[in-house]
């Protein structure tokens, strides 16, 4: 003998409100996989940038003890060769 159960439901019965799942998961993890990935990118960044920085030290150290050798040599110092003398008188007119 066979039972057989009827159930009637409405549309309202029916909808189901949904929440978790595994697509939340998938989602979180892709966010966390470009937040690591973005931390990783940076180091080898962070190392580049050092380097520059120390070299650009040491150029900057090379050029000033060229400059006070060249300013020991020098014989006589002249600053503002290119400008022009203007007379007071010149300006007045």
């Amino acid at each position: 003998m066979k039972k057989i159960l009827e159930l009637e439901l409405d549309y309202e019965e029916i909808r189901i409100n949904h929440s978790g799942g595994f697509l939340p998961l998938i989602f979180a993890g892709i966010g966390a996989l470009g937040a690591l990935l973005g931390g990783g990118a940076a180091i080898p960044n962070s190392v580049i940038e050092a380097k520059h920085k120390t070299a650009e030290e040491e150029e900057i150290k090379r050029h000033n003890k060229e400059m006070e050798r060249l300013a020991k040599n020098a014989k006589s110092l002249s600053i503002g060769t290119c400008l022009k003398k203007i007379s007071r008188d010149s300006t007045a007119k």
